[in-house]
């Protein structure tokens, strides 16, 4: 299958270079039994040829097989490889599908806190108000949350507006960030 090398660059962040061998997963959702389907990529929702074997919500593991500056050629990792976690004895992660905010917060566990990292506001140190007990973090996308995201979050008893501090982070950067200190400061790191 062949994607625009723009939208695959605008899904990745720009440390990861494009270039043959490089592997991304990918979730079905949709396959249509006949060798067609929808792919979705970060998000991104593609059309793909698919093997007749592939059924909606399976997680593909996409290998990038040519670059040119017009396209990239993703083919789909030899099944019969065994990846890495797997090799390593490790768990597969599942991937999640996307859910709307709204539905998240209110199919929420009202005794869980939310910690949302709030770059912006009155939000505290999340050294300073971390607390032990079942807790998530939610760290914003690129360009931070848009100001109804930010008031519906606000608006709810269990979410916890914090700060990482006065520098703004990447997604990923601030994701990692939020885990460590909280587990220093609240988990059993401590």
């Amino acid at each position: 299958m062949a994607i625009d090398p723009r939208v695959l660059r605008a899904l990745l962040t720009p440390e990861i270079k494009i270039v043959p061998g490089r592997a991304m997963m990918a979730r079905v959702v949709v396959a249509d039994g006949n060798g067609r389907g929808s792919l979705s990529i970060a998000g991104y929702l593609l059309e793909a040829e698919l093997p007749k074997d592939v059924r909606t919500g399976d997680d593909l593991r996409l290998v990038v097989r040519d670059v040119s500056p017009d396209r990239v050629l993703l083919g789909i990792a030899d099944q019969h490889q065994e990846p890495a976690a797997a090799a390593a004895n490790a768990p597969p992660i599942p991937i999640a599908a996307p859910v709307a905010l709204e539905k998240l917060l209110a199919a929420w566990p009202r005794e869980r806190r939310l910690y949302f990292c709030d770059e912006g506001g009155d939000a505290r140190p999340l050294a300073s108000v971390a607390q032990p007990g079942s807790a998530a973090i939610l760290t914003g996308p690129e360009g931070g949350f848009d100001p109804a995201e930010r008031a519906l979050l606000r608006s709810q008893a269990f979410v916890v507006p914090v700060t990482l501090g006065p520098r703004i982070l990447r997604a990923d950067t601030a994701a990692l960030a939020a885990l460590a200190l909280w587990q220093s400061v609240a988990g059993d790191w401590r």
